[in-house]
């Protein structure tokens, strides 16, 4: 298997939940090398050797002009849809919000043959009254070999230039609807899934609660408690079993 790649992006209030989600992440050894892009030229805190910081913020791909950069979303969240063009020696990699804990591991996302798909998502089942089926990019393998057939610059074309809602999301749905594999709920388990995916089940959940803080959450609270030297005993541990 090559190198697994995961990353994040965040603006700098959300930094904390960050290093929260990517511990959870390197805990249950669901990647090899972690991205951080932030906005800012060094991370504010201490990180391991496989965490890499990278500055974006002078990025020029989504223009503060464009209708989407001033609304309530930022270009750390549109940026993750540019990945086939920051990353160009990459030909997958694993995007995931920063309010995600990694429960299991998830060798399954990896062994994914997504030779005819953009992206593997899970379904939004709430908004299943669409004509096509809808996928919350929360948790987002992206096939960025795939991407680079000129589809990476529709999506960036379509963000820039149309109003959207959920702008990356609304995009890649709207440009990539026939090529998005549908992921098992249990790869992105929201409190709104419908049916609700059993905790004994979930292996990464989403806590996209605009009701409940994310760092008011007991997994939060456990891995933010986690030295490195804990989250690297407790990956060792499952590489021995």
């Amino acid at each position: 298997m090559s190198e697994r790649v995961a990353l994040y992006a965040a603006t700098r209030n959300l930094y904390d939940d960050m290093v929260v989600s990517a511990k959870s992440l390197l805990a249950n050894n669901g990647a090899d090398k972690i991205y951080f892009l932030i906005e800012d030229e060094s991370f504010p805190h201490d990180l391991p050797s496989c965490i890499h910081p990278v500055d974006v913020s002078n990025q020029t791909i989504f223009p503060p002009s464009g209708p989407n950069f001033t609304c309530r979303w930022t270009y750390m969240a549109l940026i993750r849809v540019a990945l086939s063009r920051l990353f160009t020696g990459l030909d997958k990699i694993l995007t995931l919000d920063v309010d995600t804990i990694t429960h299991k591991p998830i060798d399954y996302l990896w062994n994914l043959d997504l030779s005819n798909y953009y992206f593997a998502m899970v379904e939004e089942q709430q908004i299943r009254h669409r004509q096509h089926p809808y996928f919350n990019f929360g948790v987002c393998m992206q096939n960025l070999a795939k991407l680079r057939d000129g589809a990476d610059n529709v999506i960036i074309t379509t963000i820039n230039t149309t109003w959207l809602n959920y702008p990356e999301q609304d995009a890649v749905n709207s440009v990539c609807r026939r090529h998005i594999f549908n992921l098992p709920p249990e790869y992105n388990a929201m409190w709104f899934n419908i049916p609700p995916v059993p905790d004994d089940d979930v292996c990464i959940k989403h806590y996209a609660n605009k009701f409940i803080p994310f760092s008011m959450n007991e997994d939060y609270k456990h891995y933010a408690a986690l030295s490195w030297d804990d989250v690297f005993n407790l990956q060792s541990q499952l590489k021995g079993s």
